[in-house]
C-alpha cells in the first residue's frame, strides 16, 4: 500500500453555478494498492425534471461514461430547503483504474446534461514519496502517519494527557510484575534518524516523544541509544528504518545487563554476513536503490512457531533446549524486535513474541507465567500509549476478517506440546471468522 496526495479541482462553469454538486471520494490524500491500483469517484449531483444526466471519466485515452443511479437520500436533504426536490436517485460511485502509479495521473469528471458535457473536476494524483535523503546517500522516512519528521523535529509531542497514561501504565505493570513474580523492562528502539541526527536533511529538535518518556525517570524505562551510537555503521543500514541485527544485539546487551543476566561467551561464536536488500526505504525510490546490510546468519534456527499474521496479532515462539539460562521470556514488540528474538533465544529456553507496540496482553501473561517481560516500542510508536488492556485474540480476528495473514495457518509447522494454546486460539478465531462469513 502507498499514499498519493490528490489535489482535486472544482470547476465553475457558468451552469453548474445554478445547481448544487458534491465529490465525496476521492479526498485530498488516499491510500493505493499498488497490487490493485483502484481509485474510486463517488458522489452526487443536483437533477432537475426532464433532464437526461450522465456522468463521464477521462483518463488519458479512456473515456467511461455512467448513469447517477444511487439513492443519496442525505443530498436530498441537503437539497431539500423548500420540500420540492425529489430526485433522489442523483449519486454516482465509479472504479478507475489507474495504469501508471509510477507518475502523475489526472483524471477529470465530467457531467454531460442533455447532451452537453461540463466539466466537474479535475484530479491530479501522484504518490507521497516517503523518503527523505540525507547525507551520504543514508534514507529517512518521510510522510508517515506517525509524522516522524514532526517528532524529529520536536513539532509533535506527546500530550500532557498521554504521559499521564504512561505513567499509569507503568504502575500497572509494576502490579502484575508483583502478581505474577516477572521482571520487566520498558525498552525504547530509537529510530535511525536520532542514531544519525547529523546526516538528516532536517535539525534536531531539543525535544521529543523518546526524550519526553526517558524523562519520566521511570527505572524501569531503558533506551541503548549510547550503545547504538558508537557502532552507528555497524547498527543501521542506508536503506531501511530498521536496526540491523548486530543493532539488535546491542539492544538485547542492554537488557541483559539491566536483569543482571549473566551471558558471558553466548556471543563469542556468532556469524554474519553482509548482503545488498534494497529495505523498506531504498525499495520505495524509483528506481529501487539496494544497501549494504549487516544479518545474523542463523536468524531463525529457534523458531518452532509463527501464526502468519502480518504486524499487530502476530505471534512467533523460539524454543532453545542448549540456552544459556532455563527462564522463560515473553516480550510484546514491533517490527524491531523481530531481529532481537534470534538473540534473546540463545539465552532464554523460551520465548514468546507478540507483535503489540509493547501493549500487554494478560491473557498471555497469565498463561506464559513468564520470568522476564520485555516490552518494546520503536520511538516513531510512542505518541500512543500503550495498555495492559490489548487483546492478540482482537488483533487476529481483525487480521482475519481483512485478509492480512502471510499464509494458511494450516501450513504452518509447529510442535503441539509447545504451542498448542497459540495453535487452538488460532483454529478458533480462524473457525469463528469464516464460519461467520459463510
Amino acid at each position: 500500500m502507498s499514499m498519493f496526495l490528490i489535489k482535486k479541482k472544482l470547476k465553475t462553469d457558468e451552469l453548474l453555478l445554478t445547481r448544487k454538486y458534491w465529490i465525496d471520494s476521492p479526498s485530498s490524500s488516499l491510500v493505493i494498492d499498488e497490487k490493485n491500483p483502484v481509485v474510486e469517484i463517488r458522489g452526487w449531483i443536483q437533477i432537475f425534471d426532464n433532464e437526461n444526466v450522465t456522468l463521464m471519466i477521462k483518463y488519458g485515452e479512456i473515456v467511461e461514461e455512467f448513469s447517477p443511479e444511487i439513492e443519496r437520500n442525505d443530498a436530498v436533504r441537503s437539497l431539500n430547503s423548500n420540500g420540492s426536490y425529489t430526485i433522489s436517485k442523483c449519486g454516482y460511485r465509479h472504479k478507475v483504474v489507474i495504469n501508471n502509479l509510477s507518475i502523475p495521473n489526472l483524471i477529470t469528471l465530467n457531467v454531460k446534461i442533455n447532451g452537453q458535457c461540463y466539466e466537474l473536476c479535475s484530479l491530479n494524483i501522484r504518490k507521497i514519496i516517503k523518503v527523505k535523503e540525507g547525507k551520504s546517500g543514508w534514507l529517512f522516512l518521510d510522510n508517515d502517519t506517525n509524522r516522524s519528521v514532526d517528532q524529529f523535529t520536536g513539532k509533535k509531542l506527546i500530550s500532557n494527557t498521554d504521559l499521564i497514561k504512561y505513567m499509569d501504565f507503568f504502575s500497572a505493570i509494576d502490579g502484575l510484575s508483583n502478581k505474577l513474580n516477572f521482571s520487566w523492562c520498558y525498552s525504547i528502539s530509537p529510530g535511525k534518524e536520532f542514531i544519525f541526527h547529523d546526516y538528516h536533511p532536517n535539525v534536531l529538535g531539543n525535544i521529543n516523544p523518546m526524550i519526553q518518556i526517558l524523562n519520566l525517570c521511570v527505572s524501569n524505562v531503558i533506551c541503548p541509544i549510547d550503545d547504538l551510537f558508537e557502532s552507528r555503521e555497524l547498527s543501521y543500514w542506508k536503506g531501511d528504518t530498521h536496526w540491523t541485527d548486530y543493532g539488535a544485539l546491542l539492544a538485547c546487551m542492554q537488557i541483559f545487563n539491566f536483569f543482571n543476566i549473566d551471558v558471558k561467551g553466548v556471543f563469542d561464536s556468532i556469524s554474519f554476513k553482509i548482503s545488498k536488500s534494497y529495505g523498506d526505504l531504498g525499495s520505495k525510490l524509483i528506481p529501487p536503490i539496494e544497501s549494504d546490510k549487516l544479518s545474523y546468519i542463523d536468524s531463525k534456527s529457534f523458531m518452532i512457531f509463527n501464526n502468519g499474521i502480518i504486524n499487530h496479532g502476530r505471534i512467533s515462539i523460539y524454543e532453545n533446549s542448549k540456552a544459556k539460562t532455563s527462564y522463560n521470556c515473553v516480550i510484546f514488540g514491533d517490527s524491531f524486535s523481530v531481529s532481537m528474538c534470534p538473540w534473546l533465544a540463545l539465552v532464554f529456553k523460551k520465548v514468546t513474541w507478540i507483535y503489540s507496540a509493547g501493549s500487554v496482553d494478560k491473557q498471555i501473561l497469565e498463561y506464559e507465567k513468564p520470568d522476564y517481560v520485555i516490552l518494546q516500542c520503536n520511538s516513531r510508536f510512542l505518541l500512543t500509549p500503550p495498555t495492559t488492556e490489548y487483546s492478540i485474540k482482537e488483533s487476529i480476528i481483525n487480521k482475519l476478517k481483512h485478509g492480512n495473514v502471510k499464509h494458511d495457518f494450516q501450513d504452518v509447522k509447529y510442535k503441539e506440546s509447545d504451542s498448542f494454546f497459540y495453535s487452538k486460539m488460532m483454529f478458533d478465531v480462524m473457525n469463528m471468522v469464516y464460519h461467520h462469513k459463510s
